[in-house]
């Protein structure tokens, strides 16, 4: 099943080349060949496996399996350039799949469906740096981590001794829209704002920029505790987890060449990147995880209210942006110290809106891309219901609901004013007949108390359609 995805067109991309890393194509599109979908147990223990049968080739490399995790350390020093990359992928099973690679872009084709298909570029990308680095590196860590697109399953259950002489750990998780360097993600400062300083040559030569992202293993070490600063790079791909995903080859090799020139800069300095948490971190965390991190719940999102989160390290509900020395500040270059995280989305336009709204739904509800959980879905339209009370759509194949949507069309009345806020098109509204589509359990009733409201003239349909 395929998804929509709103994104701007790649031709704005500035993809001028600016490195020269010998990308190793070949290796890349063997592990993107071993697919493993990540609700797919198997074909990850299989791709596990393999990752460990390759690795273990390399010269004076040593590897480990720990309970899915793979930890790999190369030669002895006193402390590692370490590299972090998850091998399981949000994509489909695709029985026909192919990869095609232009002077320009690597896309996939599924022979047997006929259509582009999605290749798990997210985070193939990052794991065939990973095991260049183990090649090219005297020195060199990597974790591999399965599980990361349902909840960051590996990294909360890893053993984070292995990471107690790490110089410096990178990760490259992070579409191109932007040329990201992430310093802020999962709720937490995972890059010690004092170091930007020793990277800032690499950053203008490559076009990077400090930036904020949602969920993804380094901010799950640093959750945990982490004693380095660690960051995640925007490494060349686009509409990840979907059917319509791409590289950018100049990206990637951007990236690459950035990633590696700081790695060895930083090995030959020689000093870890230290940034001593700021709470005690448990030694096991749940599989599942609010993006704003350690013992977070979200309890608004895109709304006139001021976001508030429950934080279990202070015991309070906290408002993001609160003061600047806070942890828990979300800054970014559009909000000043003065204003709260509220006015980063005054400031962002339409298509970054949608996509940080995409990203957080997508990792509350990484499970909704998988056909039978969204039978579970529920349908609600005004035009269903007779008197009023009972408001759900009965009868309608799921399927049949998506493809409509995905065409521009209403399921119900056929109408074109569908409003599509997130790729797995959960809480679609049409304004036309007043309906929402693929509804989750957990806000249901919110939404069947709001219809009521709508039937007896209290609400405005406008009013309750972008409710979460």
């Amino acid at each position: 099943m395929t998804y929509k995805y709103k994104s701007k067109e790649l031709g704005e991309l500035d993809d001028t080349l600016k490195g020269n890393f010998p990308v190793d194509f070949d290796l890349l599109f063997d592990i993107m060949y071993q697919q493993s979908p990540t609700y797919q147990p198997e074909m990850e223990k299989l791709k596990k496996d393999w990752l460990i049968s390759l690795i273990s080739q390399i010269d004076g490399v040593t590897v480990e399996e720990k309970g899915g995790n793979i930890y790999c350390t190369k030669g002895e020093a006193e402390y590692y350039p370490t590299v972090v990359a998850h091998y399981d992928t949000a994509q489909d099973y695709h029985v026909g799949m192919r990869i095609f690679k232009t002077d320009k872009w690597i896309f996939g084709f599924d022979d047997f469906r006929g259509e582009q298909c999605g290749l798990g570029l997210d985070d193939s990308v990052g794991v065939c740096f990973a095991i260049q680095m183990l090649k090219m590196m005297p020195v060199c860590k990597v974790f591999l981590p399965y599980g990361e697109e349902r909840g960051l399953v590996g990294t909360n259950c890893c053993d984070m001794s292995f990471f107690d002489n790490s110089l410096v750990v990178t990760q490259l998780d992070r579409r191109s829209y932007t040329t990201d360097f992430i310093q802020y993600t999962n709720g937490y400062q995972v890059w010690n704002p004092e170091h930007l300083t020793l990277i800032e040559p690499l950053m203008d030569k490559y076009g990077y920029k400090p930036a904020s992202g949602t969920a993804t293993d380094v901010g799950g070490l640093r959750r945990r505790g982490l004693k380095v600063s660690s960051h995640n790079l925007s490494c060349g791909y686009f509409n990840e987890h979907g059917d319509t995903e791409v590289a950018s080859v100049n990206l990637m090799i951007n990236a690459f060449s950035f990633a590696y020139e700081m790695l060895t800069m930083l090995a030959e300095r020689n000093i870890p990147l230290e940034f001593p948490p700021l709470f005690s971190a448990p030694t096991k965390v749940h599989s599942k995880e609010s993006h704003l991190g350690l013992g977070a719940r979200q309890v608004s999102m895109w709304d006139d209210q001021e976001d508030f989160y429950f934080d279990a390290v202070k015991g309070d509900y906290v408002r993001l942006g609160q003061r600047k020395d806070d942890p828990f500040y979300w800054e970014s270059e559009t909000a000043s110290s003065t204003k709260d995280a509220k006015a980063v989305e005054d400031d962002m336009d339409d298509l970054a809106a949608y996509e940080m709204y995409n990203e957080w739904v997508m990792s509350v509800y990484p499970e909704m891309s998988l056909p039978e959980h969204r039978k579970e879905l529920t349908h609600l339209s005004q035009y269903y219901s007779p008197d009023g009370v009972d408001f759900k759509i009965k009868d309608i194949d799921p399927e049949m609901i998506d493809e409509s949507i995905m065409e521009g069309n209403c399921p119900v009345c056929g109408g074109h004013h569908i409003e599509i806020t997130n790729d797995l098109l959960l809480e679609t509204a049409c304004t036309d007949c007043e309906s929402v589509f693929n509804i989750p359990k957990d806000v249901l009733e919110s939404y069947e108390y709001d219809f009521q409201q709508v039937w007896i003239g209290k609400k405005d349909f406008l009013e309750i359609k972008g409710l979460a």
